[in-house]
């Protein structure tokens, strides 16, 4: 049985919960003073190897955590194996090891790997269910949805969102006003839903939305940026849909844009209208390329400039 454990993958979330997991166990087993906390920056070879070769103090294991995988040689590396003592668990954690290096081939040749994917669909609105049972409430399948298109597939921040939200609903089930109150939407949310505003012609709703925005904490550049990312995300999902192609899925190869991202915009790119578009890509572009080269001045305050901008751009394409 190996004594390297390697925790990898996408899912931050998960992989931060299984290294809690191993901490808690070891804590309650064989105590805090058998548990070793290692960063792999600046971590020398003699650190590591005499870190692993220590004896559990009056225990039978005893636990060493590395956050990423040593910059050392290949000789190095390969030492770990011969000099780990017997009652010695080392645990790696790495979520994108570049296997280009040295020290990356001997860890994978010789650990035992643990990948943790990132979960979508159905399994991740029935971890939020669970979850919420945890916190001692509940939320059906549509709201768990409703809080995943709030919010998104990020694990770490939706177990931020269902613990406050159960907590204001302990003993009961998650309504939909619950989300809509207590949950801010991403970033990536909050610029779909102000193009959803602008391609029905709701003026003042969109502007009404990017105030708030803005008075929530997002700064005028954070939401120009995200605006113009997503009228270029719109586009490509877009020219599909007119194609005939309304497949999230197919969309997401064939333009190369996320899976979230056109699945969230094939209903938007089914309703609005093409000459509607064009002027919000033209508009943008053009205030875009003017504010980056200095061409476009409304006030002698930056910030209050991109904001006046945003607001015109609004207005002029809803």
């Amino acid at each position: 049985m190996s004594q390297i454990f390697l925790l990898t993958g996408e899912n931050l979330y998960q992989i931060s919960e299984e290294k809690m997991r191993w901490i808690h166990s070891f804590t309650d087993k064989f105590g805090e003073e058998n548990i070793l906390r290692l960063n792999a920056k600046g971590l020398k070879a003699s650190e590591l190897l005499d870190a692993i070769a220590t004896a559990p103090f009056i225990a039978e294991k005893r636990l060493v955590t590395i956050d990423g995988i040593p910059k050392m040689d290949k000789e190095h590396i390969q030492q770990i194996e011969k000099v780990i003592h017997p009652a010695v668990l080392l645990m790696i954690t790495e979520p994108k090891p570049d296997k280009r290096l040295s020290a990356t081939k001997e860890i994978l040749a010789h650990a035992d790997v643990k990948t943790f994917n990132i979960i979508r669909g159905a399994k991740l609105t029935a971890w939020l269910q669970q979850a919420a049972q945890e916190f001692g409430s509940s939320i059906d399948a549509q709201q768990a949805q409703y809080l995943v298109d709030h919010v998104g597939e990020d694990q770490m921040l939706l177990a931020s969102e269902i613990q406050k939200i159960a907590s204001y609903a302990f003993g009961r089930g998650i309504t939909k006003d619950d989300i809509d109150l207590l949950v801010m939407l991403s970033a990536e949310q909050a610029g779909w839903k102000l193009m959803d505003l602008m391609a029905a012609g709701n003026t003042h709703g969109a502007l009404t939305f990017a105030r708030e925005l803005m008075h929530r904490g997002e700064s005028p550049y954070g939401l120009w940026s995200r605006m113009t990312w997503v009228i270029a995300q719109l586009t490509l999902v877009t020219a599909c849909v007119q194609d005939g192609d309304a497949n999230p899925a197919s969309i997401a190869k064939t333009a190369g844009v996320p899976f979230p991202t056109a699945r969230t915009l094939v209903p938007l790119a089914r309703k609005i209208d093409s000459q509607k578009l064009a002027r919000i890509v033209e508009k943008f572009t053009d205030a875009d390329i003017a504010l980056k080269t200095g061409g476009y001045r409304s006030t002698v305050d930056a910030t209050d400039e991109v904001t006046a901008l945003i607001d015109s751009c609004i207005l002029c394409v809803s």
